[in-house]
């Protein structure tokens, strides 16, 4: 099973690109054969065969932030889970992908922050992410964010963006 939870909308997709989640005008399509879809409130769960082969994809209608979790279920029992914490979503355009081999081998939730169709961040299970393309604006994005969540002081952050900004190339 896969699920979201908060202001985002799932879809998943076997091999054959058959899709499980909500189309363009909000209907439930089950094209994935004996999968199923439900949505309550802002949390979405995608339930699939066990198989390999899935890619996940997500998109956000909102800012905040997400969870994403993957789950074996046995007879309705979780088996294994593995979950995604507090993706933080500061742009309505944020999108996100995952290719499912196993709950085993799980890599990293590749999310493009800005939407502009190139992943910026990969997010691991543990809570740690890897910046894919850093760039001194996306830093001070993330200065912001951890300014908002308490971790630095407002003085704290300006002097870190003054030092970032003056590392810029000046044009001649």
């Amino acid at each position: 099973r896969f699920s979201t939870h908060s202001p985002v909308n799932l879809h998943v997709y076997d091999w054959l690109g058959n899709h499980t989640g909500l189309t363009f005008d909000d209907n439930i399509e089950l094209g994935i054969p004996d999968s199923n879809f439900i949505q309550v409130g802002d949390s979405t769960f995608v339930f699939v065969p066990e198989q390999a082969g899935y890619r996940v994809t997500i998109d956000s209608y909102a800012t905040g932030e997400f969870d994403f979790r993957v789950r074996t279920l046995t007879n309705g029992q979780v088996q294994q889970s593995v979950a995604y914490n507090d993706i933080p979503i500061d742009n309505s355009n944020l999108g996100a992908e995952f290719d499912f081999t196993d709950i085993n081998n799980m890599g990293s939730l590749d999310v493009d922050r800005n939407g502009d169709g190139i992943a910026d961040a990969g997010y691991n299970s543990d809570a740690s992410w890897v910046p894919y393309n850093a760039t001194i604006q996306s830093t001070i994005d993330d200065m912001e964010r951890i300014y908002l969540l308490g971790w630095i002081t407002g003085e704290v952050k300006v002097s870190l963006e003054v030092l970032l900004k003056a590392s810029l190339p000046t044009s001649a």
